[in-house]
């Protein structure tokens, strides 16, 4: 019995040791984007058909910037933000991505399958718990910040920003 009960207690520690470390890291594509853009209509799906086969791993945002075309149906719906998102990067033409808050050169592709899955398999000692309530337009988010281990930085900043993915 005395073998047994060290045997769970190991266990729960080991478990409990686990969940402590870093947790996955998950890639963080903004897509820079316009629905009146033919360069985009002609890239946009092949870098949509590439990051639905991996959607435990990625997240997507789209940013609808005015350039070049300020008449675009998704940014008149959100001219302010979609304007100060792209202006953090300097877009000044679409389409564009940025990985992990990097932007990536233009090329043929919009994004290489292979600097995609480059990405993956990384880890974060921050860990952040999202919580939604509410129904329809009237919904609250709560984001908590968990450390899982030392952060390489003492000067963070969230950045919190709500999508739909439909």
């Amino acid at each position: 019995m005395k073998k047994i009960n060290t045997f769970l207690l190991s266990f729960l520690f080991l478990g409990t040791a686990f969940a402590q470390g870093p947790v996955q890291k998950y890639v963080l594509l903004e897509h820079f984007t316009n629905s009146k853009c033919s360069i985009c209509a002609s890239k946009n799906p092949a870098f949509y058909n590439l990051i639905s086969q991996y959607p435990d791993e990625v997240h997507h945002v789209a940013i609808h910037p005015s350039v070049p075309y300020n008449t675009c149906v998704f940014y008149l719906a959100n001219p302010t933000e979609n304007n100060a998102w792209a202006a953090d990067y300097n877009i000044f033409g679409t389409p564009r991505v940025a990985v992990n808050g990097e932007l990536i050169p233009s090329g043929t592709q919009l994004l290489p399958a292979a600097m995609l899955t480059g990405e993956f398999g990384q880890t974060s000692n921050l860990w952040l718990q999202v919580e939604e309530s509410g129904s329809g337009n009237a919904r609250t988010a709560t984001v908590k910040a968990h450390t899982m281990g030392a952060l390489s930085s003492t000067n963070l900043k969230l950045f919190v920003a709500v999508v739909e993915k439909q």
